[in-house]
């Protein structure tokens, strides 16, 4: 992510697309480093290996977050997130009713069976095509996940519960299977962010 430094103020082009749909790709986003990072909000942060990178504050200092079948809970509440993006099975006959919706706005279909597709949509989504899916859910554990967490058998839609550390944020990307965020990063540590988004 490049970023124009103008003191208090940042600049931000964002290639990525783990922000979807909150954030597309080449998207311009200010942020401040005089906002304290709150939850809900866009955080940027700077990691040792992945250099600077921007997701969306989950959990902070003492907050329990737990990941159950790709619903998040802090401290045991069910957070709502019609923003975010996950993943969904849907079958040929669903695919047939909503496809031409679906080709017009960009959304992408992948195979994975004989007869079931792949589809990443937000809740809000679902309600506009007036849809009920089940969400895809990941197997097993990858090897990109954090070690620490790998080592305690979490997967990236079946994680935790963990207590984020004192003066540490836990931190997810909104497009949910196509973000590097705190379940492979780790707790990421008030020292190393930057600034808070004003604006996106």
């Amino acid at each position: 992510m490049v970023g124009r430094v103008t003191h208090a103020i940042d600049i931000y082009n964002v290639p990525t697309s783990a922000n979807q749909p909150a954030i597309q790709p080449g998207t311009r986003l200010i942020a401040s480093s005089l906002k304290r990072p709150v939850t809900g909000a866009f955080i940027v942060f700077n990691h040792r290996e992945q250099g600077v990178n921007i997701f969306r504050c989950i959990g902070k200092e003492n907050d329990i977050i737990e990941v159950k079948d790709a619903t998040v809970y802090r401290n045991n509440v069910k957070i709502g997130e019609p923003y975010v993006w996950n993943e969904y099975v849907i079958n040929n006959l669903q695919l047939g009713e909503v496809e031409g919706y679906f080709k017009s706005m960009g959304i992408e279909v992948q195979p994975i069976g004989a007869d079931s597709f792949s589809v990443t949509l937000s809740e809000n989504q679902l309600k506009e095509y007036r849809l009920s899916l089940k969400r895809r859910i990941l197997p097993g554990t990858p090897n990109a996940l954090h070690l620490d967490f790998k080592s305690r058998g979490f997967t990236p839609d079946n994680f935790g519960p963990v207590k984020v550390p004192a003066k540490s944020y836990f931190l997810l990307g909104d497009n949910r299977h196509d973000a590097m965020d705190s379940r492979y990063l780790g707790f990421i540590n008030e020292k190393d962010i930057i600034s808070t988004a004003i604006s996106h």
